[in-house]
């Protein structure tokens, strides 16, 4: 819906201050739409009590974070701060794949 909204819509109704709210919104699909599936797992996991892997899923962000935070942000500033955020959630949902593939093919 944000991709189909006009940038004019955002200004209305925020204000003047988020004329590019949408070009950032649209920046930042990737990572959301890996933090959606992320949380598919992170259920699985939570459900059969393996939160040792939800443990782990969630110290990989941190350390991308942190790690990326420092190194793009300084250069790079926002668009920065967009790739810290989406490679954080891409590599911490990876992570949780490829645990639940092991898990389901050693079922």
């Amino acid at each position: 819906a944000i991709g189909l909204t006009p940038e004019f819509v955002f200004r209305f109704v925020f204000g003047d201050g988020f004329e590019g709210v949408k070009n950032i919104s649209l920046s930042i699909m990737p990572g959301v739409i890996a933090l959606s599936i992320s949380n598919l797992y992170g259920h699985y996991f939570a459900g059969i009590g393996r939160l040792d892997i939800l443990r782990n899923k969630s110290l990989i962000g941190l350390v991308a974070t942190v790690a990326l935070l420092f190194v793009l942000v300084p250069t790079y500033k926002l668009n920065g701060v967009i790739i810290t955020f989406n490679v954080s959630y891409i590599l911490s949902s990876l992570f949780l794949f490829m645990k639940f593939k092991k898990e389901e093919t050693s079922a």
